[in-house]
């Protein structure tokens, strides 16, 4: 029974040190963003362009394979807020789920690890808001015909944290509780290899690289 249970913890061990680590560039930008969950700033533009800051390759939790319809994101911040952008495709935004809470509908959750402090702050499709701790933040989404969209401002401010540094690693991850358009709906989808964020990572550069 040790040799087995040793084994077990052995592979389990070394799963967790294989899995690989995610990390998204998140860029400082000077333009103002209105939070209406439509991505029309050239920041957020830019922001879709870069390899290194768009968060994609969504996998269902637990079987680390991809789910049907993709979703992506991306990160900005200035010296207010830390802004994030989601895409979620579907065959239909007919076919969305809305459940008794935002654990049960399709929904975008957000991790953010800060002064060893765990914040999750969500939205569903059709915008109701949920944070733990409660904190107050700004979203908004919208429907196109074949995926929806949600947009956040979360006052750095409300987070208990200073504007991070150049380089700063947060940990981070960006997941859903539910999703209609996973290859198993209802199993949970998330970017990190951890749900709730703890080896997954947003890294602070300077102003988004202009076109040389």
């Amino acid at each position: 029974m040790k040799l087995t249970i040793s084994a077990l913890f052995c592979g389990l061990l070394f799963s967790l040190m294989a899995a690989p680590i995610r990390e998204a560039t998140v860029y400082r930008t000077q333009e103002k963003l209105k939070i209406d969950g439509l991505f029309t700033e050239q920041a957020w533009r830019k922001a879709f362009s870069l390899q290194e800051s768009v968060i994609r390759g969504f996998t269902s939790l637990g079987k680390n394979t991809h789910i049907r319809y993709q979703r992506r994101a991306v990160a900005l911040y200035d010296d207010e807020n830390l802004y994030i952008a989601m895409e979620a495709f579907c065959g239909s935004c007919a076919d969305l789920h809305k459940g008794t809470d935002i654990g049960r509908s399709d929904a975008v959750e957000i991790f953010l690890h800060i002064n060893e402090k765990k914040y999750q702050i969500a939205m569903d499709f059709e915008g109701i808001h949920y944070a733990m701790p409660q904190i107050e933040f700004q979203g908004k989404t919208e429907f196109k015909e074949q995926f929806w969209s949600a947009e956040f401002a979360i006052p750095w401010k409300n987070l208990g944290t200073a504007v991070p540094e150049k380089n700063t690693l947060l940990k981070f991850n960006i997941a859903a509780n539910r999703a209609s358009q996973s290859r198993d709906a209802g199993i949970p989808i998330t970017w990190g290899n951890d749900y709730q964020g703890r080896n997954s990572y947003l890294k602070f550069a300077a102003e988004i690289p202009q076109p040389q």
